[in-house]
């Protein structure tokens, strides 16, 4: 009798513990929901302002639950790490990471701020295949670092001895006719650039009136349908089969030890007549 109790509650165990996966990724944050479905995810890595119906974006529990965890002003910034393309085609951007807070957020009420990833969208026909590197009359030197060329983000760096001395392997030349060279990764920066013509410059040296201005185009939303998530009704189904297996599973095991309990003390009834 012992080994066929242990026998059930494994059973039961391994059922619950598959029914519980699979139901977290209705019920629980939006961290459990990326974790079961990361290889449908695509890394982003990006940032973006609000920009929603009403003047506002609402930020999901999940691309599965309608619970709000939180609503943003049109023009918020957010981080956006992984988007995912549901059943019906709708894009959800994850806000925050997968080990913590946050939410999923529709990507059509997103909009993007230009960065070096937009940068090379626009300009990238532009760029000419050439290598090169500064020299090593710049060790000890502080140089600046652009996010890219004409960025209002550029951050000084101290060329030391120790330290490779930048190499870049594309060359973009702007309108004033200054030289650009794209470093990719380069201690801690990615896509990284330098100007090959005046490395020791800041924006405000290199644009005294102004870095280049480049505005994404905004997406009309006003007025439309908000779009909220709904569940995934196969989802829903698995969890409801197998909770109905678990129960029919129990029901025979419970059965089939009821048998052997009525045959065993019959036998030992045999055995005292």
């Amino acid at each position: 009798m012992k080994k066929m109790l242990c026998l059930i509650s494994v059973l039961i165990c391994s059922l619950l513990s598959g029914v519980s996966a699979k139901a977290d990724v209705i019920w629980v944050p939006e961290n459990s929901f990326y974790e079961e479905n990361q290889q449908d995810c695509e890394y982003v890595e990006r940032n973006f302002l609000a920009n929603g119906p009403d003047g506002e974006v609402n930020l999901y529990k999940s691309p599965e639950s309608s619970e709000v965890m939180e609503t943003w002003e049109n023009g918020h910034t957010v981080h956006i790490s992984y988007t995912y393309r549901d059943n019906e085609g709708v894009v959800w951007g994850l806000s925050g990471n997968s080990e913590g807070k946050g939410g999923w957020v529709p990507m059509e009420y997103m909009e993007i701020i230009y960065d070096a990833i937009s940068f090379m969208e626009e300009y990238g026909t532009e760029f000419t295949e050439e290598s090169g590197f500064l020299g090593e009359d710049y060790i000890g030197e502080s140089i600046y670092i652009w996010e890219y060329p004409g960025s209002e983000k550029c951050f000084p760096m101290e060329i030391s001895k120790e330290m490779n001395l930048p190499e870049y392997y594309k060359v973009y030349v702007d309108d004033e006719g200054r030289k650009w060279g794209y470093l990719g990764y380069y201690y801690g920066f990615d896509d990284a650039w330098i100007c090959v013509d005046a490395p020791k410059e800041d924006a405000d040296q290199l644009y005294p009136h102004g870095v280049p201005k480049h505005e994404t185009k905004q997406q009309e939303n006003q007025g439309k349908e908000k779009i909220v998530p709904e569940p995934d009704a196969s989802r829903i189904l698995f969890a409801a089969v197998s909770v109905g297996i678990l129960v029919l599973v129990t029901i025979a095991l419970l059965v089939l030890l009821k048998k052997r309990i009525v045959r065993r003390e019959e036998k030992e009834k045999d055995c005292r007549n």
